[in-house]
């Protein structure tokens, strides 16, 4: 099994061998501090898998495709974004799973970790039990979708 620093590594290997212009707007390592400061305005401990990919690259400057269809989102975004997220879900009942939805819009345990070119965000689960960890995606309407989840107990 390999480390997510590992993992970087030889992404950013074949990156520089085929696609340099990728890999340039992969940003440096998250400063301690931006990684703190994110987790505390989620209310939240990221998954030590988040925390080691963003010590390798914060995010990306701009939307890039690295992640199949998705951009890799630093501390800050993260942080931006489930707040922005939680403040509409606060307003509009967002945070309850309609009775046609099988999870709400928006859950205070769920961190935002890349995002597609429409603005939807994938998110990494932190309920607890035995799907904690699992991988999803929330988009502009409907509640979070978890039927191709990744990852869990």
């Amino acid at each position: 099994m390999f480390s997510v620093s590992s993992s970087w590594g030889r992404t950013d290997a074949w990156l520089a061998a085929h696609a340099p212009a990728t890999l340039a707007l992969l940003r440096p390592p998250v400063a301690p501090g931006e990684l703190e400061s994110a987790q505390r305005v989620l209310g939240v401990q990221f998954p030590v898998e988040l925390r080691e990919s963003l010590s390798c690259h914060n995010g990306a400057s701009e939307w890039t495709s690295l992640l199949p269809e998705q951009s890799p989102l630093g501390a800050a975004r993260i942080a931006e974004h489930g707040r922005m997220r939680l403040e509409i879900a606060s307003d509009n009942d967002g945070l309850t799973a309609r009775p046609w939805d099988d999870e709400p819009w928006r859950h205070l345990l769920w961190v935002p970790r890349a995002e597609n070119a429409d603005g939807n965000v994938h998110v990494i689960d932190l309920r607890p039990g035995r799907e904690c960890g699992r991988l999803g995606r929330a988009g502009h309407s409907g509640g979070g979708d978890f039927s191709n989840a990744v990852g869990g107990g």
